[in-house]
């Protein structure tokens, strides 16, 4: 009865979130009295004043760079950097539930979909889902091993460690062998909310190889990010040794606490789609000024947000393209996580046992599965 009277709560929920979708329509008319503005605090869709604009950008462009050293500072300790900086802010992360505003994918029913999380952080994203979608699975990455344990342990006291984990993972760097691999995931949905910005511009284009591993063949990655000329990247202009490197829609920054930051463009996002072999379904800006009535001042924001399709027909070769074909079994997936977390010997024969019996679909799988297995028992 109680399980039950939990299924309604859930269905009731979801419903109710999906009606209160609302259209972006709060817009500034173009020849709007100054005063207009200030009716509301956010309008939609506006774009930056010519006049601005062009200040902004003499301000991007006069900017010096960093010395060297400093961005590979940046790189070689950002793990540290991000566990300092979760550390410090975690109060300050409240849970992302706008985002079936930007992606039509999240609105719709989604099943027992298998969704990967990249950047997962401290949960802000991963847990409203799990919560929304009763038969989902989550899977959440991040290179922040603090990050990826306050997850863990809010899955865990939240009852949902069934249907969702997190493990420590750089997407623009291999993963670990004895992690999950992204091929072996055969996501339906790929999220990248904020975290495609953390990466420095030059392992940009592994990160997009990665998550298009991830995927199965028709899934979709879904980006949200800080597109240029946002006001965060005027006031990361105004910061000595701020501006670490990258070029025009690639531009690299360091905040203050030594975390990075790269503001796009819709041609960059475009670029690297196109080389991983995504399809793009949609690509736009999500522009937002947003008034201080108060103060009278503007600040204008600017995001990009892609929805990038993987080929039904692979047009990339790919060494693990007679895997991808067919998806790997959940409850597989669980049992080589368990095994390779643990590090327990009957956990290790176990995955072992069961990745022999569906040696049928997923024969490329299973020598890599039989020596990471055999690795795991010695250990």
């Amino acid at each position: 009865m109680r399980a039950a009277t939990v299924e309604r709560w859930r269905a009731d929920r979801l419903d109710r979130r999906v009606r209160e979708v609302r259209e972006r329509a709060r817009h500034l008319p173009a020849e709007a009295d100054p005063d207009m503005a200030l009716q509301h605090n956010t309008w939609d869709d506006v774009e930056i004043e010519e006049e601005q604009r062009t200040r902004a950008e003499a301000e991007v462009r006069s900017q010096h760079r960093a010395p060297p050293a400093v961005a590979e500072a940046c790189v070689r300790e950002a793990a540290l950097r991000w566990d300092a900086h979760y550390l410090q802010n975690i109060r300050n992360y409240h849970d992302r539930k706008y985002l079936h505003n930007e992606f039509p994918p999240l609105r719709a029913p989604l099943g027992k979909a298998v969704i990967l999380e990249t950047g997962c952080g401290v949960g802000n994203t991963l847990l409203p889902l799990l919560a929304a979608h009763s038969a989902v699975r989550l899977v959440g990455c991040d290179l922040s091993p603090f990050a990826v344990r306050c997850v863990n342990e809010r899955l865990e006291r939240e009852g949902l460690a069934a249907r969702g984990r997190a493990f420590v993972w750089d997407i623009a760097a291999p993963p670990p062998v004895d992690q999950l691999q992204p091929h072996m995931l055969q996501a339906d949905l790929v999220l990248a909310v904020f975290t495609l910005s953390a990466i420095s511009p030059d392992r940009l284009g592994t990160a997009f190889s990665n998550l298009y591993d991830s995927l199965r063949p028709g899934g979709r990655l879904l980006i949200r990010d800080y597109g240029r000329l946002d006001s965060k990247q005027l006031k990361f202009c105004r910061a000595p040794n701020g501006r670490l490197g990258g070029e025009d829609g690639l531009e690299w920054y360091c905040r203050g606490d030594g975390t990075t930051v790269v503001f796009f463009t819709l041609d960059a996002i475009l670029a690297l789609a196109t080389q991983s072999g995504f399809e793009v379904e949609d690509l736009r800006y999500d522009r937002r000024l947003m008034v201080n009535r108060a103060q009278h001042t503007r600040l204008y924001r600017v995001w990009v947000v892609a929805v990038l399709r993987k080929p039904m027909d692979n047009g990339k070769a790919s060494k693990h393209t007679t895997f991808t074909s067919r998806r790997l079994p959940h409850a597989c997936v669980r049992l080589w996580g368990l095994a390779t977390e643990t590090r327990r010997a009957r956990h290790s024969m176990l995955a072992l046992v069961f990745t022999v019996l569906v040696s049928r679909m997923a024969a490329p799988y299973c020598i890599q599965t039989l020596r990471r297995a055999a690795l795991s028992f010695r250990a």
